[in-house]
């Protein structure tokens, strides 16, 4: 609590509405037994001529809340701290931490007192601190009140030792007051502690996975792209040609039956004609030497 509006005395029964809540001239200006959201009570349908407002069934006389002590009646409260535990879990890699991690021991509580950077895991905070780090001023908001959020995040990265993972402090500003029904009007501030936590650690299994699957897409992709060339496309016969390579039949049988390549074959082939050219050119001296010799000898 920062500030406070005391009514004091009051109790149950009919009085006159704040000016402003509910003005008339008239009581048919007050329907009786009806509210106005921003009254204080039920209407008894009479009009107030000392106030010309409407008169309410309500805790009288009631609450004037259109003067708000300035500077706030509790300034005091910028030098109240404030201990945050705090724990999480993370069950998908059975890991739990609490934000009072290896550092924090029960020496360094009693002497730290949280700052972003000088003492970022200290769980021990100071209200003025918590507003200044919100981007406020402590006196504005003691006025009125407000909400202010402190986000305790978790974000942790388990591929490395799990003493890394530490949480992280961030605050940041909600407008709203408190009222309390006993009449003392307050004014404070709440502090709403807000836990998110994101974990992530490598897994080799579902990375090959993803791998297999690209490896497969692209497999599937070829067979694809060459049914589309070879039998939809216009100029598929070129591509044909240029895929595929086509040799004479009977001499690729030839080849096959003696266990040869097809080039290997028909140089085989041709050293064969040549050497046979060459034993009948021989021949045909053979004999051309023999009948010289029978010449000469006759």
């Amino acid at each position: 609590m920062t500030n406070y509006i005391m009514t004091e005395g009051q109790s149950m029964g009919t009085c006159p509405e704040l000016p402003g809540k509910h003005n008339c001239n008239t009581d048919a200006d007050c329907e009786g037994g009806s509210f106005k959201r921003t009254g204080n009570g039920e209407m008894t349908g009479v009009c107030v001529n000392r106030t010309k407002t409407c008169e309410v069934l309500a805790w009288c006389p009631v609450e004037d809340d259109r003067d708000v002590p300035d500077p706030p009646l509790l300034l005091s409260a910028e030098n109240y701290t404030l201990f945050i535990k705090n724990s999480v879990t993370f069950p998908a890699f059975r890991v739990s931490r609490s934000n009072l991690v290896e550092d924090v021991d029960s020496n360094y509580i009693s002497s730290c007192l949280y700052h972003p950077l000088d003492a970022p895991l200290c769980p021990i905070f100071k209200l003025g601190d918590i507003i200044q780090l919100s981007g406020l001023n402590f006196q504005t908001v003691a006025k009125v009140g407000g909400a202010i959020g402190i986000v305790v995040d978790w974000t942790c990265n388990f591929d490395v030792h799990v003493k890394h993972c530490k949480p992280e402090y961030t605050f940041h500003y909600m407008e709203d007051k408190i009222q309390k029904r006993t009449l003392l009007k307050v004014f404070g501030i709440r502090f709403d502690i807000i836990v998110q936590s994101l974990a992530r650690k490598f897994d080799i299994i579902p990375t090959f996975t993803a791998i297999g699957s690209g490896v497969g897409i692209f497999g599937v992709a070829t067979v694809v792209c060459d049914l589309v060339l070879l039998y939809l496309l216009p100029k598929r016969e070129f591509y044909k040609n240029m895929k595929f390579k086509y040799t004479d039949t009977q001499v690729q049988q030839d080849s096959e039956s003696v266990g040869v390549d097809t080039n290997v074959y028909y140089t085989l082939e041709a050293n064969a004609k040549q050497a046979q050219g060459k034993d009948r050119s021989t021949d045909a001296d053979s004999e051309a030497g023999s009948t010289e010799t029978d010449v000469s000898k006759k």
